[in-house]
């Protein structure tokens, strides 16, 4: 079968994709002709795992780069951008994925653990939502977007949701929300989308540090009708779809993927 993507010279930037729904969305347009731009945070001894994964995406036969750093910090942001408009020369960005899970995990009241501040609120509002923001309005003005840009941003039924030790990702998942909207209203004139898909309860490591992960996975569990939670290769196939040409007229939406999860009380 022929890659969706092959020969376009279009480029997939994933912010946070070194694991999780954002490794997987990557190998996913890999596989369908799509370049891939990696930017994630993590510590040395990590790296062996890591590397494993982005040499599956480069045995798809396109070109890869990765940048080890904080995504969240604006000198860094620029340096990368800045490195990339070099190393892209004509290319350009097809697709900007959002799948940064930095954030605090404190109940708001909590008699032996410390308690949920107003800075937790704002580091895990700055990387979780903010920094879509940022990184969109940088390489629009770069000029490495191509004339069809998707913007694709990760959130989940916490918009809506109230869980304990989940107040400060909530706030930022809605943020997040809003700024997918606006960015689909004030770039739709120069050909850019955006889009945020709400996942089912995926097995991930960022899943994992919640407490109480466990019983959100029974709970999603007995809900699908399905009767499995999501994977993220669940959620990379819909991020595919979303690049492609038939899906332009989709802007301004929050579209679950969890096999009807959501529906059920």
């Amino acid at each position: 079968m022929e890659k969706q993507f092959k020969d376009q010279n279009y480029w997939a930037l994933v912010l946070g994709g070194s694991s999780g729904l954002g490794l997987a969305s990557a190998i996913k347009l890999s596989k369908e002709g799509m370049n891939i731009i990696v930017v994630h945070r993590n510590s040395r001894s990590e790296m062996e795992l890591i590397n494993n994964s982005f040499n599956e995406i480069i045995a798809n036969k396109v070109k890869f780069i990765s940048f080890n750093i904080d995504a969240g910090n604006p000198e860094k942001r620029m340096q990368a951008i800045s490195e990339l408009k070099i190393q892209l020369g004509d290319d350009k960005i097809k697709c900007l994925i959002h799948s940064i899970a930095k954030g605090n995990l404190k109940a708001m009241v909590d008699e032996s653990q410390p308690e949920l501040q107003k800075d937790d609120f704002m580091i895990t509002l700055e990387h979780m939502a903010i920094s879509l923001y940022e990184w969109t309005k940088n390489l629009f003005k770069e000029n490495v977007f191509a004339t069809d840009t998707r913007i694709i941003s990760f959130t989940s039924e916490g918009n809506t949701k109230a869980y304990k030790n989940y107040s400060a990702v909530s706030v930022a998942k809605a943020a997040l929300e809003a700024i997918s909207r606006n960015i689909a209203l004030e770039f739709a004139p120069y050909g850019i989308r955006s889009n945020c898909i709400q996942a089912g309860v995926t097995d991930t490591r960022s899943l994992r540090l919640i407490p109480g992960s466990d019983k959100m996975k029974e709970i999603a569990l007995s809900r699908n009708p399905f009767g499995k939670i999501t994977t993220p290769e669940d959620v990379a196939d819909v991020v595919y779809l979303l690049c492609k040409d038939e899906a332009k007229w989709i802007n301004g939406t929050v579209i679950p993927v969890d096999g009807g999860e959501s529906i059920v009380a």
